[in-house]
């Protein structure tokens, strides 16, 4: 019996240890949980709306992007894809996407320049086709 227990704990820890966190393949520094710690508009920084923070996450190909209020209660998710490539970045939200989050200067198809990217910290910066530039700073959490 004190065999069989053994063999049984050790079978869980096998599964426990051999198991996945980043569904989609090892994504670098892009997996977890970010905040978007500040958006400015051509060098102003536009604050989110009143007692609300915005999120982002990264898994896989998918991108989820969310508005939550400071009671942590979730306003509304987007979900949409993203690719990286060298210092260039896009995220793709689909058009049937009915809860868009709209944050300053995001649209359905967003191309960014990466600025600064380290395991912290990441500066993205979008340049509108009316000439607006964007920059968003996203703070790892987890």
């Amino acid at each position: 019996m004190k065999h069989l227990i053994t063999y049984l704990w050790l079978l869980v820890a096998s599964v426990a240890f051999s198991s996945c966190t980043q569904n989609g393949g090892d994504i670098g520094v892009w997996f977890g949980t970010w905040t978007i710690s500040s958006v400015t508009v051509d060098g102003t920084v536009v604050p989110p709306p009143a007692g609300s923070y915005y999120s982002v996450q990264f898994q896989g190909e998918i991108v989820q992007v969310t508005i939550t209020n400071d009671r942590h209660d979730p306003y509304t998710t987007t979900y949409g894809n993203w690719s990286n490539d060298g210092d260039q970045m896009q995220w793709l939200f689909p058009e049937e996407n009915m809860y868009f989050v709209p944050l300053p200067g995001m649209t359905r198809v967003n191309k960014f320049t990466i600025l600064e990217k380290s395991g912290k910290r990441v500066r993205l910066q979008q340049v509108a086709d009316t000439g607006v530039t964007y920059i968003y700073t996203l703070t790892k959490l987890m």
